[in-house]
């Protein structure tokens, strides 16, 4: 069975985000258009692990770090921290791993519950333009329902605003 939206769209595009776009001012990039980063060095990365996915998969209860002098899974814990630091300590070293990434920062504006991506600051040529989905379902009085286009400033606001896009591999 085929479950329909809850609003039409009309309606769901009626209750949008509305930001004041007349005060605001989007950053500039300091490098526009695409960047590549091959073969990043992995020792940058590791300080910016989330472990939480990590223990969660392992089922402790509990946040990081705090888990790790938890009287009851503390040590548990710990030991299979100290693991795994070993096993990446061993990934860098041997180079199991070589990490990729690709950014992309472009001019953008909104066009309904669509971005516009331009080839340059002039925005007279549109690149692609990505197309937005709007949440349909029901929702809390007083909350909007969201589309990505609703964050980005619109075409008609004279706002020059930008958007972004990453692809990260190891």
């Amino acid at each position: 069975k085929v479950k329909a939206p809850a609003l039409k769209l009309a309606e769901a595009r009626a209750n949008r985000q509305r930001i004041d776009w007349a005060s605001y001012a989007a950053p500039v990039p300091r490098s526009p258009g695409v960047q590549r980063f091959a073969d990043y060095p992995l020792t940058e990365l590791l300080a910016y692990i989330d472990w939480m996915p990590f223990f969660n998969a392992w089922e402790f209860a509990g946040k990081f770090p705090d888990l790790l002098t938890d009287p009851t899974v503390g040590e548990a814990a710990s030991n299979l921290y100290a693991d795994a630091r070993r096993m990446l300590d061993q990934i860098v070293s041997e180079r199991w791993l070589t990490c990729q990434a690709v950014i992309g920062l472009f001019p953008a504006n909104a066009v309904g519950d669509d971005i516009e991506i331009y080839a340059d600051e002039t925005r007279a040529e549109v690149l692609m333009t990505w197309h937005g989905l709007r949440q349909q379902h029901e929702r809390p009085a007083g909350k909007p329902h969201y589309c990505l286009a609703d964050f980005v400033a619109g075409k008609d606001s004279g706002v020059a605003d930008y958007v972004g896009a990453f692809a990260v591999t190891a």
